[in-house]
C-alpha cells in the first residue's frame, strides 16, 4: 500500500496573493493526484527514490486567486472575505491526505517576517485600527457573545469566527485603546475619531485592506468631476443641404466620474495605512465601488505632513451605441 505524508502544508489562513505551495512525499513510482474544489491537477516531481519515496510540489499561486473570487459587492458581508477549502492529495492503493484552510484578501510584503498573514487569526489586526464608528477584525474563536474591551470599557458583543465589522456603540462607543477580547490573545491599538465631514457611515470611504480586514475612514468631499468621452464618428447623410445639420455624428459615449476628498490623518502610522488604499481589492463609497485614480503617494517618517488626498473614479451610465 502507497503512503502519502504532507511535508510542508498551510496555515489556517492563507493569502490568496502571495507565493502558495505545499509538499508531500509518496512511495516511488506511485503517481500522485491533487484536487482543489474538485479540481484535479497533476503536481511537480522533485525528487526521485530518496529511501522509498519520491517529493512532489503542488504550486497554487496562480490558481488560489481564482478560488478566492471577488471581494463582495456588499462590504458587510465579511462572509466573502474569506472562503474555505479542502485540498486533497490521493494515489491508487493509498490514503487519501487533506489539507483545509481560509483563503483570504490579505497578503505579505517581500521579506516580511516580523509579522505574517497567519499571525492575523491570533492577533485580530497586525496594525493599529483608525475607526469612525465600526471596527473591522479577525476572530478565531467560535460564534458567540464575547466580553470585549477598549481601554477600561467592556461590554458584551456577539462576534463570529472569522472576519467580524464591530459597530461600536454603548460604553464602546467612541472609545480608543487597546482592544481585547476576553479569553483569547486578539489585542491590537484602535483610535477613534468622531465624524467630521460625512453626515452619516454611508458616506466613509471603506476599504479591504492588507490584513484582509475592513477600514474605513471619514473624508472630506472636496469636489467632483464629470468626465464624458465621445467616440466612433460615422458620417451623416440627408437628400438635401436644407436638411444637413452636420456631416459626422459619434455615437459612442463613454461617462467616468471623479469624487476628490482630502482629510487629515491622526499620525504617520494611520497616513502610511492610507497610502495603502490604493493596493485594497475593494474600496467603497455611498453604496459603491470605485477605482483609485490618484491619492497622496510620498510618506517621510520625519516632517509629514498629514493631509492626505483622494481621487476615486466611477464609470457611469450614458447614452451610447
Amino acid at each position: 500500500m502507497a503512503t502519502i505524508t504532507i511535508t510542508r502544508g498551510l496555515e489556517g489562513l492563507t493569502s490568496a496573493f502571495n507565493q502558495q505551495s505545499i509538499e508531500f512525499t509518496i512511495t516511488t513510482s506511485v503517481i500522485p493526484t491533487v484536487t482543489v474544489e474538485s479540481i484535479d491537477f497533476m503536481p511537480t516531481k522533485t525528487a526521485t527514490n530518496i529511501g522509498g519515496l519520491d517529493t512532489y510540489v503542488m504550486d497554487f499561486t496562480d490558481i488560489f486567486p481564482y478560488l478566492l473570487g471577488f471581494p463582495p459587492d456588499d462590504y458587510t458581508d465579511v462572509s466573502k472575505y474569506r472562503k474555505e477549502i479542502t485540498i486533497s492529495v490521493s494515489a491508487l492503493a493509498a490514503t487519501t491526505q487533506t489539507i483545509t484552510t481560509y483563503l483570504c484578501f490579505a497578503y505579505d510584503r517581500v521579506g516580511e517576517t516580523n509579522s505574517l498573514v497567519y499571525d492575523i487569526q491570533t492577533e485580530g489586526s497586525r496594525y493599529a485600527v483608525y475607526y469612525n464608528s465600526a471596527i473591522g477584525f479577525y476572530f478565531n474563536g467560535a460564534n458567540g457573545n464575547y466580553d470585549v474591551s477598549i481601554g477600561s470599557s467592556t461590554q458584551t458583543e456577539t462576534l463570529v469566527n472569522g472576519y467580524n465589522i464591530l459597530s461600536l456603540s454603548g460604553d464602546l462607543s467612541g472609545e480608543s485603546g487597546l482592544f481585547v477580547i476576553d479569553g483569547y490573545d486578539t489585542e491590537f491599538i484602535v483610535f477613534y475619531r468622531q465624524n467630521i465631514y460625512s453626515e452619516s457611515t454611508n458616506k466613509l470611504i471603506k476599504w479591504i485592506n492588507k490584513d484582509g480586514n475592513y477600514s474605513e475612514w471619514d473624508f472630506r468631499l472636496v469636489s467632483t468631476e464629470d468626465n464624458v468621452k465621445s467616440s466612433n464618428e460615422i458620417p451623416n447623410y440627408k437628400q438635401t443641404m436644407a436638411e444637413m445639420r452636420n456631416r459626422t455624428r459619434e455615437i459612442s459615449k463613454e461617462k467616468t466620474l471623479t469624487f476628490n476628498f482630502d482629510t487629515v490623518a491622526i499620525d504617520t502610522e494611520h497616513y502610511s495605512q492610507l497610502i495603502k488604499i490604493v493596493e485594497s481589492p475593494a474600496v467603497y463609497y455611498d453604496d459603491k465601488i470605485y477605482k483609485v485614480a490618484d491619492y497622496t503617494k510620498t510618506f517621510a517618517e520625519c516632517r509629514q505632513n498629514l493631509k492626505f488626498n483622494l481621487s476615486l473614479e466611477l464609470k457611469d451610465y450614458v447614452p451610447t451605441y
